[in-house]
């Protein structure tokens, strides 16, 4: 492909990514060619740009830095298209991951030469654009699915977000490996592997949050059933553990804590695992005001609290 890439080649690979839908081939009919081989053309012809070689031969400039970046994500979004689409993913999934593809096939229009080049993919660009409207969105697919790919599309929405934000600033600043790196991450935000990191991440955090404010509440709802002596004591206890914040002088004082406590203290090296073990100490015995007094006591030991 001597003069860029072949629009006709483009369109049949577009077309393999976004035909007709049947429940047969993630809904569309069985292609009447290769499309791993139409693939590995588009691969030759952005080879010479996405090879980590030619961007460290003579030195490495912005210009080849940001050449290797448009022709990854050209590819990768293409490729992720196709895995998404044999998936048998829900038609916003595939326009939401559509979107991407038209962006990087834009900013690959202005990266890449020769002309003809740019000009068959600004035409690819418009292709994947109008294809969208003929996909049909009854077709079958596992329920499980839409959310791994919504989870999916929106991992790399986030990595995609700081390679252009990286793209075009000095190499002391974005460097080719600080790409390269992100790179990797946006492909494996779009892996299954990753979507459910990502779930489990935010699943993580929610549970976090929650159990922070059932805490919050149980504590609020104990406080009330106590003398007024106790209420203040819980609250300074408490205070004085979310105090403890400096690893350096306040592990120590945390492991003496837990020893005081009748724990292993030395055995706890994380500031925060030794803060959360006292915070569930403080969950148990907070209801109690006898427990309280002498928890008291002990933090007042150890000059924590006065």
């Amino acid at each position: 492909m001597s003069r860029g890439i072949s629009l006709s080649l483009l369109v049949i690979v577009l077309f393999s990514l976004f035909g007709c839908s049947t429940v047969r081939d993630g809904g569309g009919p069985v292609p009447s060619f290769d499309v791993m081989q139409d693939l590995k053309a588009l691969e030759t012809e952005f080879s010479s740009a996405v090879a980590i070689k030619n961007v460290y031969e003579g030195g490495a400039t912005i210009e080849k830095r940001d050449k290797m970046i448009a022709g990854r994500l050209v590819m990768m979004n293409l490729r992720y298209l196709q895995f998404i689409k044999s998936l048998n993913a829900e038609r916003q999934f595939i326009d939401s991951a559509s979107d991407v593809a038209i962006l990087s096939l834009n900013i690959a229009g202005t990266a890449l030469t020769p002309a003809s080049t740019r000009t068959a993919l600004s035409a690819i660009s418009a292709t994947l654009a109008g294809s969208k409207s003929a996909i049909d969105k009854h077709y079958y697919y596992e329920k499980t699915m839409p959310a791994l790919i919504a989870a999916m599309n929106a991992q790399r929405k986030q990595v995609l977000l700081s390679i252009l934000q990286g793209m075009g600033k000095p190499l002391e600043i974005y460097s080719v490996e600080q790409a390269i790196t992100e790179l990797d991450s946006y492909y494996y935000a779009g892996t299954l592997f990753g979507a459910i990191n990502a779930i489990q991440v935010t699943a993580s955090a929610q549970e976090k949050n929650a159990t922070e404010e059932i805490e919050g509440i149980t504590r609020a709802r104990i406080s009330r059933l106590l003398s007024s002596q106790a209420r203040t004591q819980n609250k300074k206890i408490g205070d004085a553990i979310e105090g403890l914040t400096d690893i350096t002088k306040d592990l120590p004082k945390t492991q003496t804590l837990l020893s005081d406590l009748g724990l292993n203290g030395l055995s706890f090296k994380d500031l925060q695992a030794a803060k959360k073990q006292l915070r569930a100490i403080l969950r148990e015995r907070g209801h109690d005001e006898t427990k309280i007094q002498d928890l008291f006591t002990i933090f007042k030991n150890n000059h924590l609290v006065n």
